[in-house]
């Protein structure tokens, strides 16, 4: 265990003593919470013996179902009863009395688990309507160069230093079995969809960046995965990048230069060139006198 003793903005020590236990809050989506992961991994690395909660939406519980440290998962079901499970979920988080408490939503509805949460730390985004209860409170601006981990990471860098882990899941053996057949060779997933319009990118876009991928790494296999409701924005992303090339093959004969006749298959072979072959040169002819 370690105590970390800083200087807050307002010139009082803030300190974690032997860390009780931490409780990250993400209730958002399944891109924020694998986002949050990043800070379960910083904070394990500094404090290896304490123990991690996580509090998400229900829906995204198993994501963090075979985590090696995170203690509990806490859920909220936000599609009923939410304003009553809300407050049970806040009398619950207090129950729990942890020393820190790391709320990465930038909403009402988390920063009344936080403020009401009775921690020794509570830390979140100025954003929050009552990021006024906290004790630490970062600015979440976006456009500024910085990836979302970085931003998040501002919440506990006084105590684990400015630098961020990397996101990370931890799939059971089962889960990995499912998939094997598809990663025998290099692949990358992409999710073009998003529960907000405004930030979902025009799928010519995105069939634009898959095609440069593929050029560039033809053995490359490309899975576009989301939600059911996402499949037509997917299925036109792959049709539109289809390589037709799986269907068709061409042969290029190079053009025999003049003055070859009667040359034999050798000094044919010395003439031709890669680029004749692909079609975009033609044989030079040969010297006079051949």
């Amino acid at each position: 265990t370690r105590r970390l003793r800083v200087t807050t903005r307002c010139g009082t020590t803030a300190s974690l003593s032997d860390m009780r236990s931490c409780l990250v809050i993400q209730t958002a989506f399944t891109g924020d919470v694998i986002l949050a992961t990043a800070v379960a991994e910083k904070l394990h690395s500094v404090f290896p013996e304490s123990p991690i909660d996580f509090l998400v939406r229900k829906g995204n519980e198993g994501l963090l179902a075979h985590h090696p440290f995170v203690r509990e998962i806490l859920i909220w079901n936000k599609q009923q009863g939410k304003v009553k499970n809300l407050l049970a979920i806040a009398r619950q988080v207090r129950t729990r009395k942890y020393e820190l408490v790391v709320n990465l939503h930038r909403f009402a509805s988390s920063g009344l688990i936080t403020a009401l949460s009775g921690a020794d730390h509570r830390s979140g985004f100025d954003k929050n309507p009552f990021s006024f209860a906290f004790s630490e409170k970062h600015p979440h601006v976006i456009g500024d160069g910085r990836h979302e981990i970085e931003r998040n990471q501002q919440l506990i860098s006084r105590w684990t230093g400015e630098r961020p882990a990397m996101p990370k899941l931890y799939p059971n053996e089962s889960e990995r079995g499912a998939i094997r057949r598809y990663t025998t060779q290099p692949y990358v997933c992409i999710a073009p969809g998003s529960v907000w319009f405004t930030k979902t990118w025009p799928s010519d876009k995105w069939s634009s960046r898959v095609r440069l991928l593929i050029d560039r790494e033809p053995a490359l296999r490309v899975f576009l995965i989301g939600a059911r409701s996402e499949y037509p924005l997917a299925e036109s992303i792959r049709i539109r990048v289809w390589d037709t090339t799986t269907e068709t093959r061409y042969m290029v004969l190079p053009y025999r230069p003049p003055h070859t006749e009667g040359w034999s298959l050798e000094a044919l072979q010395a003439l031709i060139t890669k680029e004749a072959m692909i079609g975009v040169a033609r044989l030079e002819p040969p010297y006079a006198g051949g």
